[in-house]
C-alpha cells in the first residue's frame, strides 16, 4: 500500500474521514475549508458532535481567510493554518480598452450571491446604466435559469461548464463580484469569512473587476490599483460607468490586477504555501 505523509480533504462526510483514517492510520489528515464548522456556535441545528469528531480524526485544518482561521481556532483544539485562493489560467497580456466591442458585464460564481447580494444594490444601478450604455449582463453559475431577471436589462444566463468556462469568462468586458450587499449583516459569520476568489479568476484573464469588500478582500486587493470597491447602488453605478468610459482606469486595472494575481495567487504559489504549512506543522507536532 502506498504511504502518504498528508491527505488533504476538501468536502467531507464523517464516513469518508473514518475510511481514510482506517486505510492510512499513520497519515496526517488535513481538512480544507470546513464550512459546516462555522455553524457550530451559532446554529441550534448544527451537529453538536462535530467538534469531538474532528478533534479525534483530523490533524490540522487549512482555511483561506484570516477571519475563518480565527473562528475555527476558537472552536477546535486543532492547529489551523491560513491558505490562499489559487488560479491556474492566466492570459499573457492585459486587456485593452475597445469600445467597438460589445459591452458585457460578467458575473460567475455562487448562484446566491447574484440573486441576493447583487440584486439588492446592483439592480437599480444597471437600470440607470441602460440610459447611456448598450450592454449585456452575463451570469455564469449552476442552475443559471433560476437567476432572477432584471426587466429592461439584456441578460444571458450561462450554465456553468468546465469545458466552456474560460471562453465564457473571456467575453466579459468587466467583472462584478458581489459577495455582500448594503443590507448584509456585517457581523454575520458567513459574511465575515467571504473573500474574493471569484475576482481572482476574472483578474487572471485581465478583466477589470468590481467587488463588494470584506475584511479579507481589503487585505488581498488594493482599492483603485488592483480592483474597484462597491458598497452600495451608487457605487455599482459609478464604478461600472468609469470602466465603460475611462480608458486609463480600465487598462491600469487590467494590467495591475493581472500582475497581482499572477504573482500572488498562482498554483505554484499555492503549492509552496502548502509545503510551508506542512513543514510548519511538522515542527509543531515533533
Amino acid at each position: 500500500m502506498r504511504y502518504f505523509d498528508y491527505v488533504l480533504i476538501h468536502g467531507f462526510t464523517k464516513k469518508n474521514i473514518v475510511t481514510i483514517r482506517d486505510i492510512y492510520p499513520n497519515t496526517k489528515l488535513a481538512l480544507l475549508n470546513p464550512g459546516n464548522i462555522i455553524y457550530y456556535k451559532w446554529h441550534k441545528s448544527a451537529d453538536r458532535n462535530l467538534k469531538k469528531f474532528l478533534e479525534k480524526y483530523i490533524d490540522l485544518v487549512i482555511v483561506r481567510t484570516f477571519v475563518w482561521k480565527n473562528l475555527v481556532e476558537s472552536i477546535l483544539q486543532i492547529p489551523v493554518y491560513e491558505f490562499l485562493d489559487i488560479e491556474e489560467s492566466f492570459i499573457s497580456e492585459p486587456k485593452t480598452f475597445n469600445r467597438d466591442l460589445p459591452l458585457v458585464i460578467g458575473y460567475h460564481g455562487n448562484e446566491v450571491h447574484f440573486a441576493k447580494d447583487f440584486i439588492t444594490d446592483g439592480k437599480d444601478a444597471l437600470l440607470n446604466l441602460t440610459n447611456d450604455f448598450n450592454f449585456e449582463l452575463h451570469i455564469i453559475t449552476s442552475n443559471a435559469h433560476r437567476q432572477p431577471n432584471i426587466d429592461g436589462v439584456k441578460m444571458k444566463k450561462i450554465e456553468y461548464s468546465l469545458d466552456t468556462f474560460w471562453d465564457d469568462v473571456d467575453r466579459f468586458t468587466i467583472g462584478i463580484c458581489p459577495i455582500v450587499s448594503s443590507k448584509t449583516k456585517q457581523n454575520d459569520i458567513t459574511t465575515m469569512i467571504r473573500n474574493g476568489n471569484r475576482a481572482v479568476s476574472m483578474m487572471s484573464r485581465g478583466i477589470p473587476t468590481i467587488i463588494s469588500p470584506t475584511q479579507q478582500v481589503k487585505i488581498d486587493f488594493q482599492e483603485n490599483k488592483h480592483i474597484l470597491y462597491a458598497h452600495n447602488s451608487d457605487d455599482w453605478f459609478e464604478k461600472i460607468k468609469i470602466l465603460f468610459t475611462n480608458k486609463n482606469v480600465y487598462e491600469d486595472l487590467s494590467q495591475n490586477g493581472l500582475e497581482h494575481v499572477s504573482k500572488n495567487f498562482s498554483v505554484s504559489v499555492g503549492l509552496n504555501r502548502l509545503v510551508e504549512i506542512f513543514t510548519l506543522h511538522e515542527t509543531k507536532v515533533n
